[in-house]
């Protein structure tokens, strides 16, 4: 794994551009919203998946691990990005899957892994519940040895210092960004990084408010500070999915909606994570929830890919 692999910039985030939404119709009621495109990085490896990863495949390869093994469902954005990026760095890739009666044919995200390279192991949905237990990864490491462990989502604290990275990216004069949340990883390597005048708001892709302890974890577990995990946690707002039904659900509004922001912004949204949490701030901006000076970040996470399931 020599060369370019050896620097871990397998994928050129460079590619992420800063876009700023034209408000041809005054929609977005004079205020300046930008998005940062982190979904143009790859067509699979996109968004927070790269970043969440890049640090654990350099961990990888550090460690001289010849293979990589990860978790997650059976429609799972980080199972593909963790097949391709492992095949693009020289690494066996193993993917622990979500439900016994799948097999590698079941949907496209499972054929592109497969495509990839990927072991894929399907285990009952009781044992994927253990998937963070300490006696059943052990037990893992028994059964794949000499193999490197990346948590559900790459969330773990490289994850996040690959999230931190983002900051690296773009202006320090934004007022208030948003991003979309699934196990919090990205919202709190964005939060270790943020500039004291900025206020975070964590579009969470699941019901219930429980994101924030996660974060919480996340952040003393990284830094072992607790006043600085307080501190951290005091300039975030979390949003629960009470919208369109929970996590993986979608509405015929919420599809109309997606048009809409495509059409009117050029600004293509997926359906799980990012559409829900542009939604929140499309209607935030229309209630005119924040002051005429303020300057906003969308962040892009990616995932585009799973709007077309089948």
């Amino acid at each position: 794994m020599g060369g370019k692999n050896s620097e871990m910039e397998l994928f050129d985030c460079s590619k992420s551009i800063l876009q700023q939404l034209e408000d041809k119709n005054c929609l977005l009621k004079g205020l300046e919203v930008f998005v940062k495109r982190d979904d143009l990085i790859d067509d699979l490896v996109s968004g927070n998946k790269w970043r969440k990863l890049k640090y654990n495949i350099l961990a990888a390869k550090n460690g001289q691990f010849p293979r990589i093994l990860t978790f997650g469902g059976a429609y799972s954005n980080h199972l593909g990005a963790t097949a391709k990026a492992c095949h693009v760095a020289g690494f066996e890739s193993i993917g622990i899957v979500r439900g016994e009666e799948l097999i590698s044919e079941s949907n496209e995200t499972l054929k592109r892994c497969a495509s990839f390279g990927m072991q894929l192991h399907f285990v009952t949905r009781e044992d994927y519940v253990l998937r963070d237990d300490k006696s059943y990864i052990e037990q893992l490491h028994i059964d794949f040895p000499n193999t490197y462990i990346v948590p559900e989502g790459g969330s773990n604290f490289y994850g996040l210092s690959g999230c931190q990275e983002i900051w690296k990216d773009v202006p320090q004069d934004f007022t208030d960004v948003f991003v979309a949340a699934g196990t919090g990883t990205t919202a709190a390597g964005i939060l270790s990084g943020m500039p004291e005048h900025c206020h975070l708001h964590v579009c969470s892709a699941l019901k219930g408010d429980f994101l924030k302890d996660d974060i919480a974890r996340k952040l003393e577990y990284g830094f072992h500070n607790e006043e600085f995990t307080e501190h951290c946690i005091n300039r975030m707002t979390l949003y629960s999915e009470e919208i369109f039904g929970g996590y993986g659900k979608h509405t015929p509004q919420l599809f109309d909606f997606m048009q809409f922001v495509n059409e009117e912004f050029n600004l293509p949204l997926d359906q799980v994570y990012t559409a829900k949490a542009f939604y929140r701030l499309y209607q935030m901006i229309q209630n005119e929830e924040f002051g005429s000076s303020s300057k906003i970040l969308f962040i892009h996470t990616g995932g585009l890919q799973g709007n077309f399931k089948s």
